[in-house]
């Protein structure tokens, strides 16, 4: 991904030179020519933000057995000390202290929010 971005920027440089020299020289150049090396820096600064984004967003599971459910807070906490959100339409049946669960989450600005979840028996 590196080398791809550093390719990018030699590419945006070099037009960048091509276009500078044609305006030394007085030469008429596409308009094309002119918006190339703008719209590659601008997907580039999209790209910048876009690629961070997608790598906090991974999943992950743990295995361990319910300390506590908060019906009114929509979290449920595990015996690890964990507090993990729940969606708003969550189904608490089955659900209890003590019962042992694989939860499967994805940490969202710090909170982990509950993407799924296995009772295990």
């Amino acid at each position: 991904m590196l080398q791809s971005l550093l390719c990018v920027l030699q590419n945006v440089r070099c037009r960048h030179k091509q276009f500078m020299s044609s305006l030394d020289e007085g030469n008429a150049i596409n308009n094309g020519d002119q918006d190339m090396p703008i719209l590659i820096a601008m997907l580039m600064v999209v790209f910048c933000f876009v690629a961070p984004m997608s790598m906090a967003a991974q999943s992950a599971d743990v295995e361990s057995s319910i300390k506590s459910i908060n019906t009114q807070k929509l979290t449920i906490t595990l015996e690890d000390g964990k507090t993990y959100s729940l969606p708003a339409e969550f189904n608490f049946e089955g659900l209890a202290a003590g019962v042992k669960v694989i939860v499967y989450y994805t940490v969202v600005d710090g909170v982990r929010v509950l993407d799924d979840i296995q009772v295990l028996n």
